[in-house]
């Protein structure tokens, strides 16, 4: 069945939407989004935007799980092989948590710096940008669906402001745990740049 739809949200613009729904039940989060005559300009700058921002966050995250490898290795001991501490993002943190302060003075630091990650959601701000399907046409609000391992589902809204600023946030966590072992780890740097 198809419907024609106006959705109209607290300081958003307007926008219609064809709606085909197969017999079962859905929910929002469910919906698969196209646009009729295939993506307009603004869609490709809009998408252009998007996947800066997802990019940025995809990029910190890596950074921060290299981090958090670097400072298991350092502070547990052993060689520098990142094929021993080869975990996802949550068992990394469960890891480091384990850290005892007794043997290595910046295992109090690293907690700090967990604490600080948690406090600011970092791996849900992470998990939210990679694991979603998004809704990534011009003249909507930045939208996802996201589905949860519980099963939940919903469908999210948020702003391009904060959506950027969470590769920033994620950045300073790498950076905050990368120094904490700065003087154990080979090191480059390109030179300054006003460019």
């Amino acid at each position: 069945m198809t419907y024609h739809m106006e959705v109209k949200l607290d300081g958003v613009m307007p926008y219609s939407l064809e709606v085909t729904v197969p017999p079962r039940e859905n929910d929002i989060a469910s919906f698969r989004l196209d646009r009729l005559g295939g993506l307009s300009p603004a869609d490709r700058r809009y998408r252009a935007t998007l996947f800066e921002a997802i990019g940025a966050i995809t990029v910190a995250s890596g950074h921060a799980e290299a981090a958090m490898k670097r400072v298991l290795i350092s502070l547990r001991g052993g060689t520098s092989q990142f094929r021993d501490v080869d975990k996802n993002w949550t068992e990394l943190v469960k890891n480091l948590r384990r850290l005892d302060a007794s043997q290595d003075q910046r295992a109090t630091r690293v907690h700090e710096v967990l604490t600080w990650a948690e406090t600011n959601g970092i791996k849900e701000k992470r998990d939210a940008a990679v694991h979603s399907y998004w809704w990534a046409f011009a003249d909507l609000p930045v939208m996802r669906s996201r589905f949860e391992r519980s099963g939940e589902s919903s469908a999210q809204i948020g702003d391009m402001e904060s959506l950027m600023a969470h590769g920033d946030l994620i950045f300073e966590f790498a950076r905050r745990l990368d120094d904490l072992v700065v003087s154990d780890w080979p090191q480059a740097r390109l030179p300054h740049s006003e460019a």
